[in-house]
């Protein structure tokens, strides 16, 4: 049977303080049934509303389990619970680590390629350096407001490419990697490089005994699970010297969460509910910055899905479609890459489906 109940709760979800009750409604139900309470407009201030995306609070206690928790709501303080009603919410799906590195080894075979997300739609090496140099700049930046500038710690470092970079700039660079192939696959392109160590090992257990100016998270939460996300991120300070920087380069959706099953495995957070984890992993988000190299080649992934979904195009190799379409986007640039893209936000049209966000993080202390 369903139980409903209000209860006095000055501190709200995800580091969200509101002097209103909490509404916490919960049962144990299959993922696939789970609910979201959605309260009526005039009850409910602009931004008040929380998902409870496997963390609610209820009388100071935890829980971790999405399966007992239906919503969480910030609400005012009068609420009548037959003005409400009930409508489904994606929930997170577990990850099968072992699917990922067994993704990540097929895909080693295109290392450079498949860092970047380029190799299952046949895109050109441009299109990787396109998108590469857009997000270097973004980096950068952020990491010379760094106190110091001596070492970087690249935590899910593919192929090498972040590290190749990383190089001619800091005394000291450190990648971590748990698909063995992609290990090999960057060791082999960095052996000329003596300031370089590639580690092979999982990053959510890896323990290193030293601390650096800056950390890059390029496209690696996504693959965790979220107890995991939080469990990395908490312990990021200890790898951090005084004055540090973060950057967490994730791709993203535009609201809730979306996971992905089968071989590839992934969940799809929006930049929302990474600042929401952000806030839960006792770190500061200085900003969230939209990618611009993603957005570009994410629109070629789009048009040629699209395209290869017709019967002559279907069993062709990729690239066939892939190099003229990224061809054209480029001639194209920047109605391409920019005007058509504004003229579809300001009309609603979310399209492509994925974006991808910088979040731009310090240590509290």
């Amino acid at each position: 049977m369903r139980q409903e109940r209000e209860v006095d709760q000055a501190q709200g979800v995800g580091g969200v303080v509101r002097p209103h009750r909490i509404l916490v409604a919960s049962e144990a139900l299959p993922v696939e049934r789970a609910r979201l309470l959605v309260l009526p407009r005039e009850l409910v201030r602009q931004g008040e509303v929380v998902q409870a995306h496997g963390v609610a609070m209820d009388n100071g206690a935890q829980y971790a389990d999405f399966l007992s928790v239906w919503a969480v709501a910030l609400c005012h303080e009068q609420l009548n619970l037959s003005e409400t009603r009930m409508m489904p919410i994606m929930a997170e799906a577990n990850i099968d680590y072992a699917a990922v590195r067994r993704y990540w080894d097929e895909a080693a075979a295109q290392a450079f390629s498949a860092s970047y997300m380029a190799h299952e739609q046949g895109l050109p090496d441009d299109c990787v350096r396109y998108r590469f140099e857009k997000e270097r700049a973004a980096v950068d930046a952020w990491f010379a407001s760094a106190r110091e500038h001596e070492s970087v710690l690249d935590l899910g470092c593919g192929a090498g490419t972040w590290p190749i970079h990383f190089a001619s700039q800091f005394s000291r660079v450190v990648g971590v990697e748990q698909s063995g192939k992609m290990v090999e696959a960057a060791r082999s392109r960095l052996a000329a490089l003596a300031n370089v160590e590639i580690i092979n090992a999982d990053v959510v257990a890896i323990d290193l005994d030293e601390r650096f100016d800056c950390i890059l998270l390029g496209g690696l939460l996504m693959y965790l699970n979220r107890g995991d996300v939080v469990a990395v991120l908490r312990r990021l300070p200890a790898l951090l010297k005084p004055g540090g920087r973060i950057v967490l380069r994730e791709s993203t959706v535009r609201r809730g969460v979306e996971p992905k099953t089968g071989s590839y495995q992934v969940v799809y957070r929006s930049s929302a509910e990474y600042t929401t984890i952000i806030g839960e992993s006792g770190l500061a988000l200085e900003r969230v910055e939209l990618n611009a190299g993603y957005a570009a080649m994410e629109m070629a992934v789009a048009i040629i899905d699209a395209l290869r979904t017709l019967p002559v195009l279907r069993s062709r190799e990729p690239s066939i479609v892939g190099r003229p379409v990224w061809r054209a986007l480029r001639a194209a640039e920047p109605l391409g890459f920019k005007i058509v893209p504004g003229l579809l936000e300001r009309l609603g049209v979310a399209w492509p489906h994925l974006q991808n966000h910088f979040f731009l993080v310090r240590d509290q202390a």
